[in-house]
């Protein structure tokens, strides 16, 4: 699953179709997208970039990386490589597409693996293990 996710986030961040496509759906008098979606969009600060973009991206590669690894230990080293990686993968944005590395983007990306290492945190050492009583209670009654 990891690696699909890897494949993924390299692909959006590599591929100028994707880019295009960003483009026109950005735009409110060209976009498709819903307009509820259209709105939030509009709603953006003009100078985010599409650093709420990675974020989303890197957000959902460090939740199926946290629940991929078993210890918070490795999780941390595997958090660190991902961020490593979409470090790379934003530098290599400026050699393989016509668009620039910029240092929001890899900020987002690095916003998105720390909420996804503090949500699975919450969720691991709090509410599944108050959720897994409560059904074993349910199931024992």
């Amino acid at each position: 699953m990891l690696a699909v996710v890897l494949v993924v986030n390299t692909f959006l961040a590599l591929s100028e179709s994707v880019v295009d496509w960003w483009s026109r759906e950005s735009d409110p008098t060209s976009s498709n997208l819903p307009q509820v979606v259209q709105e939030i969009l509009e709603a953006r600060p003009a100078n985010t970039s599409d650093a709420d973009l990675h974020l989303v991206m890197w957000f959902v590669a460090g939740v199926v990386a946290c629940t991929v690894a078993r210890t918070w230990r490795s999780r941390m080293w595997l958090l660190l490589a991902l961020f490593a990686y979409s470090a790379v993968l934003e530098a290599a944005q400026g050699l393989f597409t016509n668009r620039q590395a910029e240092w929001i983007d890899l900020a987002g990306n690095g916003l998105g693996l720390a909420l996804a290492a503090a949500v699975t945190y919450v969720v691991g050492t709090h509410l599944w293990p108050r959720l897994r009583a409560v059904v074993r209670r349910g199931v024992h009654d």
